[in-house]
This record gives structure tokens, sequence and C-alpha cells, in this order.
């Protein structure tokens, strides 16, 4: 957060007694003290001619508690408590949060540069003696306590950031009613102590993999360039890298790759510069439901489905492990990219779920589909957005890692409120909150969980409910998947089946954002590794490997596949929606470390499918998406080197854990970042996507199923109408064939498929 914007509500003074320092920041109290002492000072309140000092006026924002009764004009001050005794960590540009507390945020006036010469000498005064209880707070990582007897309130005053541009001149305020102060007090000193429990203690044991330890060599980055020792700080402003780490990648290679005559590498779109412990058998409470609707209730029809559900369910990885990665900083350098993606959103879109009768566009609290969501580790990157959160749906494969996300969001109840739904789906296949085809008279039946629901005594329950959790009616403004969208490639049929589905859910101008292997730096790694690709009686029998920072991670594609990719479709269409660009299947490793038990090990084995930008655009172009950018995680990150312009992406840097301690990250994990990219679609149009009943069949075991339908302009002249016809040659071929198609190679397939084309 930052220095407020909108216009103060209420003005408070800042008082104490002639005992409080603030420059020594004494008398220094215990928060395990202070709910007796309270509950003293409410029973007999003192005198307000006791509190002589005023340290300083300030403002309240519309983020203030307001019910009962909004704060007292005065707020005595206490005392003062370190961070680490109740529960916070180091300020940050992140909000703090206290289960329990109301936070909102606290300012004066700025008297900064050009806005000191607009204010009184007595307001500049008053700015001077908040910004420097501000800097008390924050250099010594305390907090100052206040408690008003008249209201029954008490409450925390927490310096933000130093990079929070006017953060000097606010705060956050941390606010709860007396008679709760001794239960959050206790629980928040739990935590910090590091012996807080969870609201339930789950039955099953931890799931240990069986996976032997890698054999990492010498010359990858150990694990131990963490930042134990606490954060790095920045350089000084002189530098000219405005305060920004700077990598050791030459700047040519910010890019994402260079461009190649190949459609996986083209595109006409450039960028613009506009997880808790998981147990692997956690138990999975599902309602039998009717035996009419028992075809929907399997899990997973589609094996690569079924091999995420496996691996990420039984995932071991905790905030302990994640620091034991070789591959740290690598990670939360992700973490940064997906956070900076999450609060950049600002889509204009009709609020369809609003009683107004006026059907404007507007800035309104965010309506979140978050796809992949795992664990629900980004579940706190969304709370903290600037809009808020009107409602929040989590959807994965992966029922053991739903459990976890559904017990991450209790902990959040206070910030999500009781609109909070988690939904086990496949979205190649499943489709949540609408009907899956147009003759459809129900929606699908699909496995969830809800906040508003939930007894926080008991395991979460999951259920099978209509929609998932999502109603007909229901809009949202943006879509999020994050390192998955790679999933939805495997055919034509998943992958117009998930955009349609996306554009569906979507209101117009909403937003869906993105994170996924970059195609073209993946093909100028397999161009440069001295394969043959000529393909002939004497090339190469093997297939490719592409490893990057020293063999860490590694994409394997098997020979049928590489040829696939380098050699020219026999069909005629160039667009993206050519059926031999879906399929390219690769197997993903990243190897992490070698304490494969303690969650350290091969973080992912499971196979992907290669996502081509020209082929993502095509998609969106026919579910009524537009591309607004797609850049790689270095490009991205070069985009965002301006202190002045990023200050908050600047600032997380820092307070994410993204660099080590020489201020960087290492060769290796900065390597492999630049396989990935970002991309940020708007919907500007309803989808052109037909979904026909013929479509809903449940998909071949290898997931190639190639029956989705466009909706064509009619016209023997348009590509639209002949790429429909060929789809629907594949169809009639495929139906002729029966089950020998599952044996038929590409090229076989395209013959008959031809031949039914012939005839049509």
């Amino acid at each position: 957060m930052t220095y407020p914007s909108s216009n103060p509500v209420n003005k408070h003074d800042l008082v104490s007694t002639v005992d409080v320092s603030v420059s020594r920041l004494l008398p220094s109290l215990e928060p395990k003290t202070l709910p007796n002492e309270a509950a003293t000072i409410v029973a007999s309140p003192p005198s307000s001619s006791k509190y002589t000092k005023c340290i300083s006026t300030i403002y309240t924002y519309s983020d203030s508690p307001s019910t009962p009764r909004p704060l007292y004009p005065k707020l005595p001050i206490f005392g003062f408590c370190t961070l680490s005794s109740i529960g916070l960590s180091s300020p940050s540009f992140m909000e703090p949060s206290i289960e329990g507390m109301t936070t909102c945020r606290v300012a004066v006036k700025r008297a900064d540069g050009d806005h000191k010469r607009h204010l009184k000498e007595k307001d500049i005064i008053n700015c001077q003696k908040f910004s420097y209880l501000c800097k008390q707070l924050r250099d010594h990582e305390s907090s100052a306590y206040f408690l008003c007897a008249k209201t029954q309130r008490a409450g925390f005053i927490v310096a933000m950031d130093d990079t929070v541009d006017g953060g000097d001149y606010a705060a956050y305020c941390l606010v709860t009613d007396v008679s709760d102060l001794e239960r959050i007090l206790c629980s928040s000193s739990e935590e910090a102590n590091g012996s807080s429990s969870p609201q339930f203690v789950p039955t099953t044991p931890p799931y240990v993999p069986s996976t032997p330890p890698y054999e990492a060599n010498n010359d990858v980055t150990e694990a131990n360039n963490t930042d134990s020792t606490g954060l790095w700080q920045p350089p000084s402003a002189n530098d000219d890298t405005n305060n920004l780490w700077q990598p050791s990648t030459p700047e040519h290679d910010a890019s994402g790759g260079d461009t190649f005559t190949n459609t996986f590498a083209m595109s006409d779109y450039t960028s613009n510069n506009d997880d808790g412990n998981n147990n692997g058998d956690q138990k999975f409470n599902n309602d039998d439901p009717p035996k009419e609707d028992d075809e929907e209730n399997h899990f997973h029809g589609d094996s690569g489905a079924r091999a995420a559900d496996n691996f990420y369910s039984n995932l071991t990885r905790s905030m302990g492990t994640r620091a034991d990665s070789s591959l740290y900083h690598m990670r939360n350098f992700n973490g940064w990219v997906k956070a900076t993606q999450i609060a950049e959103l600002d889509p204009l879109t009709i609020n369809s779920n609003s009683n107004s009768n006026k059907r404007k566009a507007t800035r309104h609290p965010l309506r979140i589909v978050d796809l992949a969501c795992g664990k629900g580790g980004d579940i706190g990157k969304w709370v903290l957005h600037k809009r808020g959160i009107a409602n929040y749906v989590g959807v994965d494969v992966a029922r053991g890692s739903l459990v976890d996300a559904a017990i991450r969001a209790r902990k959040m109840k206070r910030q999500l409120g009781d609109k909070c739904v988690f939904t086990c789906a496949d979205l190649g296949a499943d489709v949540p909150g609408r009907l899956k085809t147009k003759s459809s008279t129900k929606m699908q039946k699909l496995s969830s969980w809800s906040l508003k629901n939930d007894d926080p005594s008991q395991d979460p329950k999951f259920s099978f409910v209509r929609g998932g959790g999502i109603s007909e009616t229901d809009k949202f403004d943006v879509v999020s998947i994050q390192f998955a969208i790679h999933y939805m490639m495997s055919s034509v049929t998943r992958a117009r089946r998930f955009f349609h589905t996306v554009s569906e859910l979507l209101e117009i101008g909403g937003n869906l954002i993105a994170t996924t292997i970059d195609s073209r730096v993946v093909m100028q790694h397999m161009m440069n590794t001295g394969y043959n690709f000529h393909f002939d009686e004497e090339s190469e029998k093997d297939g490719l490997t592409v490893s990057v920072g020293n063999g860490a991670c590694q994409l394997k594609f098997t020979r049928n596949i590489v040829e696939k990719i380098f050699t020219r479709s026999n069909y005629e269409s160039e667009n993206g929606l050519n059926p031999d660009y879906f399929g390219l299947e690769y197997t993903f490793t990243l190897v992490e470390g070698e304490d494969h038990a303690a969650g350290v090990g091969q973080a992912v084995d499971l196979p992907e499918w290669l996502t081509p930008l020209p082929v993502l655009t095509a998609l969106a172009k026919e579910a009524g998406l537009e591309l607004e950018y797609a850049s790689n995680f270095h490009e991205f990150f070069n985009e965002r080197t301006d202190h002045y312009a990023h200050h908050a992406a600047h600032g997380a840097l820092y307070n994410m854990n993204v660099l080590n301690r020489s201020g960087t990250i290492s060769d290796q994990e900065w390597e492999i970042s630049r396989m990935y990219m970002a991309v940020k679609f708007r919907k500007k149009s309803e989808s052109k996507i037909v979904i026909s009943q013929d479509d809903t069949e449940e998909e071949d075991s290898d997931g190639e199923s190639e029956s989705v339908v466009s909706n064509p302009v009619p016209t023997s002249k348009s590509p639209q109408h002949d790429q429909s016809k060929f789809f629907l040659a594949m169809k009639k071929a495929r139906q002729i064939c029966g089950s020998e198609w599952q044996n038929m190679n590409a090229d076989e397939r395209n013959a008959k498929t031809k031949e039914i084309l012939s005839k049509l």
C-alpha cells in the first residue's frame, strides 16, 4: 500500500503522558501484559488531563473501522512493542496483517518535495513530528501501542517501508476491540515463536516421495545463498541503476529470444511499455452425488490432468524447505513477476453483479478466477490489491492442494469475507459456472468448498455442487493462470474448451493473465544444440534435451516431437490453429537440491506441452480476447527498472527476498528465469467458439481429441471456414476408425482426415 490518495474522513490527536518518549521508544511493553493492563484502564479510565503531550495530529481514511463507531478523536499512546513480539515482520511495502485486527492507513499532510511549499508552518511542524515517529518505528522495527478507554479499542501503529512514496508521512494502523486483545496477542505471539498450530490436525502422515536424491554437480549453486541474515540494502540514490539490482547477463540478452522463420517463434505482437506442508493423502470429503450424475463424478479423464493431480497433490514443500532450494531466489523472482503482474491489473469492466441499473464500466473490487491456484499461494497477492476483492474462486486439478488452499483461506477470512470458493476441475474438459454445450440443460457438478459454509473445526469438506460454486450469472474481472496454461495445449479440443470457458466467465474489458514457458527461447536453445534436423536415415534417432542452469532445468523432447516441430506441416493453412501446433509434448524437470524427502529434490517432473505465442493469440482471438503484452521474464524485469515509475515493484524485489546477499541472483537462476514469459489479454467481444455435443465426450487417454468446432463465416473463401471443414473431417475420420485411431501416428491421421475432407 502507498500514501493515501483519497480524502480523509476523520482527524485524531496522538497523545501521551510525559513518561512516553518517542526518541528512546520508551516505555517498552510486553504484549502478554497488555490485555490485563487494558482491562484495568477500561475499568478505571484516567483523566484526559493526564495526556499532556501531543505527538502529532493525524488523519484516517475510508478504510478505517466505522462500526460500531469510528476511532475516537484522541488516541493515547502508552508505549512501544517490537514487531516480532506481536507477530509481524520488518516494515515492507506490503500491508501488515494480524488475524482478528482491522488494518487501515493513517497519515499527515506530505511535507516532502513540492508539497512542503503549500503548507503552513504549523502543518510542517506536525508533519515533521509524525515523520520522526515513523522513522523511529521503522529503524527499530517497533510499533506504537495505543488504547482508547472510551471506545474500548486498542491497536498498533506500524511504519511503512522507506521505499513507499510518501511513506514517511503515512503509517499502518491495526485496530481491534479490547475484549479480543488477549486472544489476538496470544495467537500472534505463538506464531512469532513458531509454536502456532493449525485449526485442525490432519489425520494422515506427510507424503514422502520415493524418488532417490538427485546427484547434483559441484558447479551448481549451493543453497546457502539465502537472505537469512536480513534483507540486502539497496545502493545509494546516486547510483545510475535507480537502486535496482543489475543481472550479470549482457544487455542483448534481455529479450525473449531471437526471431525465427518458424510459427513457434514468429508473432505479430510485441510487448509494449504501456506455499505449509502438504499431506499427500489428505482427506478429500466428497458427498456422493445422485447416481444419475455418476458419469460426471470420476476425476479427470485426461491423462495429463491425472498426472498433474497425482503429482501436485503429493508434492511436499514448506516455507522452511523453500529456503533450502538452490533455486530459492529464482522462485522468488517468479513470485515477483506474478505479484507485479497482479498489482498492475486495473480492468475497466461493467459490474454485472451490481444492483444498480446503470450499466457503466467502473473500477470496482475485483472478481477473480484463480486457475491452477494450487495451495492458494497467490491469495495473499490478491488481497493486497488496491481495489480489494469482491469474489474469489480458486480452481485446480490437484485435490490434495485444494485442501491446503482451503486451510489457508480460513486464516484470511477477514480479508476474503464469505466470497471464497475452491473447485476441483480440469479446465481443458470441465466447465465451472456454465453449461457445457448449448444443448445442455444443467451445469456440470464439480467438487467444491466454500468459505461461507465452512466449519473451521473440521477438515475442509468438499462436496459436488452444480457449477462448482459459480452461478450462471457470475461474471469476473480477472482470470489468472500461473505456470499452467501449457497443460491446456495437449490438443485443439482442450485448448479451445479452455479459452471458450475463460471468455464466458470474463466480463467485457476483463483480463486474462498467465505465465508459462517461452517457446521462443525454447526454440533458440533447441537450434543451438547442434541436433541434426534433416530427419533422414542418417540423422539422429534419439530425442533432444534443452538444458539450462547447469542442468537444473531440462526440457526433453522425443524425436517424433522434434520432427513435428521442425518439419513444415502438410496442412496448407498457416494460421495458429493448425492441429500440428498442438500436442508438442516434452518432459519438464526442475532440480532444486538434494534433500528430496524434505521437498527440495526434483520439484517438477511432468509432461507438458509447448505453448507457441502465435497459437495463444489465435486461440484468444477466436475467444474474443486481444493480446496486450507478451514479455519474457528478462524483458518484464527490464521494463520496470525505473524506480520512480515502478516504486512498488522495486520495493518488492527486496521484500520478497528475490535478491541474495550479493544483491542479485545467481547466473544459474537468471538463466532459468529466461525460459518463462508473462502474457496479458483483454476481452473485447464474446467468444466465437461453439462447443458441440460430441465435444463433451471423454477425451482419449493420450489427451488427443480434435473435435471442437469454431463458428466460421460460411464462405468457401474463408480460411476459418476451411479450418472448420478440416475439423469436421477429422471428427468423421475418428468415428470411422474407432479404436484404431489411437494406434495411428500423426501422418496416418492426417491422411485419413484428408481422405474424408475430399468427400465433403
